[in-house]
């Protein structure tokens, strides 16, 4: 068995440590409109859909729209909060340099992905971004990660899935992909749902480490022949 040619990734509590940002942002964003701070674990609770749609979902129809603009100007002003967790630059530069299409599919909505990605230089890292809003059913369900493998063309059996919630395992288990359980970031303690994983990984060296593991190298893929960005450039 080859390795695989695809390694698709969560975003938070996987590739960033953003969630306190997320949920600051999210508290701010409907402060006003219900007239107290929402908990952290209220907030965990709604994760699956977009970011977005989430804060829409917890105001009124005629407050969403400038219950969204609060939740983009928080992200704004707390970027400098947001970093990338220690040996994820190093994993996925491994991978590229062994031409393996590098992907996201993420809850978080487009425009906030889009927003963090460009502002952390990690952008020309991926091949596909699939947000939480151009997925159809949020994880635990497939759609996602079916639509990312759809994007890169390829099958399930040819790419791996990691993810730092018991919904990002379920999610890669249903779509049939190779997955991985990152354990260094999230905020879940469900061990009986992570050892569904065929790795909890506690660094992503130990991702790295499965890969090389795995198998003989896949082919080359023309297609997905782009040259890994600069470690430099990436700070």
């Amino acid at each position: 068995m080859n390795r695989p040619r695809a390694a698709i990734f969560d975003l938070d509590g996987t590739i960033l440590d953003s969630l306190g940002l997320t949920f600051e942002a999210m508290r701010e964003a409907v402060r006003p409109f219900i007239g107290r701070d929402l908990t952290d674990e209220e907030i965990y609770a709604r994760f699956g859909p977009a970011d977005h749609e989430i804060v829409a979902a917890f105001v009124k129809p005629e407050d969403a729209d400038r219950a969204v603009r609060r939740l983009m100007a928080a992200y704004e002003r707390g970027m400098e909060r947001v970093t990338v967790y220690p040996g994820i630059l190093e994993l996925l530069d491994a991978l590229a340099g062994q031409d393996v299409a590098l992907a996201l599919c993420t809850g978080r909505g487009r425009p906030s992905t889009d927003l963090v990605l460009k502002g952390l230089k990690l952008d020309a890292w991926f091949d596909v971004t699939v947000t939480g809003e151009e997925g159809g059913r949020p994880k635990p369900a497939p759609d996602g990660i079916r639509e990312t493998l759809r994007r890169l063309g390829l099958e399930a059996g040819q790419a791996l899935y990691t993810g730092d919630s018991v919904k990002d395992v379920d999610a890669g288990l249903a779509a049939g992909t190779a997955t991985l359980a990152a354990r260094w970031g999230g905020v879940e303690s469900d061990e009986e749902g992570f050892g569904r994983a065929l790795l909890q990984a506690r660094h992503p060296r130990d991702i790295l480490a499965w890969w090389e593991a795995s198998g003989p190298p896949p082919e080359r893929a023309s297609s997905f022949g782009n040259e890994s960005p600069e470690m430099s450039d990436v700070d």
